[in-house]
């Protein structure tokens, strides 16, 4: 009996290493991001998790996440803050890589760090046409 308590407490420590897509809805710093310029104003859209994500960053720092996985379009407001992209829906993109050709960003989503790499888009060609018309 004293091994499963065990076994829970050390499961239980090992989790909290871990910043969940949960946690970071909970701890939604949206609203107090400091909105800064970005190194660069564009857009970018990649394929991921069976859709396609745009994002629109704008010379004020200001921005649009628009993701379209065929069912329903999901469209957020993004503030850049420094070497991250705050979502209002709590999630953090680290920017990796920006510039005109590519966005690339690394987000936590439960324990992994997916790597997302944005293409340039700024003719919104890439974009489905659902966000090319929330973008524009």
């Amino acid at each position: 009996h004293m091994k499963k308590i065990l076994l829970i407490g050390i499961a239980g420590l090992l989790m909290v290493g871990c910043v969940s897509p949960a946690t970071q809805m909970i701890d939604n710093k949206f609203l107090d991001a400091q909105v800064t310029q970005p190194e660069v104003a564009g857009i970018w859209t990649t394929a991921a998790a069976g859709g396609l994500s745009t994002i629109k960053l704008n010379q004020d720092g200001t921005g649009v996440m628009c993701e379209d996985n065929g069912h329903s379009v999901n469209v957020y407001q993004l503030r850049n803050s420094g070497g991250l992209i705050y979502a209002q829906n709590g999630m953090a993109l680290k920017k990796i890589t920006i510039n005109n050709q590519i966005l690339n960003v690394k987000t936590t989503f439960s324990a992994f760090n997916v790597d997302m790499k944005y293409r340039a888009d700024n003719e919104l060609k890439l974009a489905t046409p659902r966000c090319a018309k929330e973008i524009n």
